[in-house]
């Protein structure tokens, strides 16, 4: 029995359109779910570091009022 050997050079342009469609929806489908993941990548970035951020900032407010009244007892006492 002689088997049915794959053409690799098909010219049909139906195959062709259909390989080339099946390709789009594959490429699309990747895309969107890349994008979803760097989504969620960039959602958790900022929910937890967001927090640390502003903390940093009070913390640093604080210590410049505090470096700030120090200095005001210091001219003082002089």
């Amino acid at each position: 029995m002689e088997g049915k050997t794959a053409n690799t050079t098909d010219t049909n342009p139906e195959t062709n359109e259909q390989v080339m469609k099946q390709f789009k929806v594959i490429l699309v489908g990747v895309f969107i779910v890349l994008l979803l993941f760097l989504g969620f990548f960039i959602y958790n970035l900022i929910k937890c570091y967001l927090p640390q951020w502003k903390n940093r900032r009070e913390l640093v407010k604080e210590e410049n009022m505090n470096s700030v009244e120090v200095r005001r007892i210091d001219i003082d006492e002089i």
